[in-house]
């Protein structure tokens, strides 16, 4: 209910762009990375993503999710803009012998950005203002993950 409250309270200051934004057509993309071969756009149903919600309707319990595997290059680029250089990330013996025995680990803060991309996709204009994790598991190199928020 408080995250509910908080997209109407954004929806109405910012109403033409939330209003412009869910009667856009959705399906212009762009290749993201160097030869991924992955959709990143506003609206990517391979990744799990679905139109713009319209605000009013939205309920309590709401569940949006993104699904991707990230690739060696998405978390070059990363540790590149992060600065974060920890080679447990980009250095297979590294990850080994820190006790990652299937590789190289992708970063946590890039798995948590998938919560960013479902806010400000299906949310035009909402701020996202707080968050909160607890990385349970290390994510693989090229293994497939799922963000899942819930309203």
């Amino acid at each position: 209910a408080t995250m509910r409250a908080a997209l109407l309270a954004v929806a109405r200051r910012v109403p033409s762009r939330v209003a412009s934004a869910s009667a856009r057509g959705r399906d212009v993309a762009t290749t993201a990375g160097a030869g991924t071969g992955t959709r990143d756009s506003p609206f990517d149903p391979a990744a799990g993503d679905a139109p713009v919600v319209d605000i009013a309707e939205l309920q309590t319990g709401a569940v949006f999710t993104r699904r991707r595997a990230f690739t060696a290059h998405d978390v070059a680029s990363f540790a590149s803009l992060a600065g974060d250089h920890n080679p447990i990330h980009v250095d297979p013996d590294a990850a080994t012998a820190a006790g990652f025995r299937d590789g190289p680990v992708v970063h946590g803060m890039l798995c948590a950005s998938m919560f960013s991309a479902i806010i400000g996709t299906r949310f035009p204009g909402a701020v996202y203002a707080t968050q909160s994790l607890a990385f349970r598991k290390p994510v693989r190199v090229g293994e497939r993950v799922r963000a899942e928020v819930e309203v």
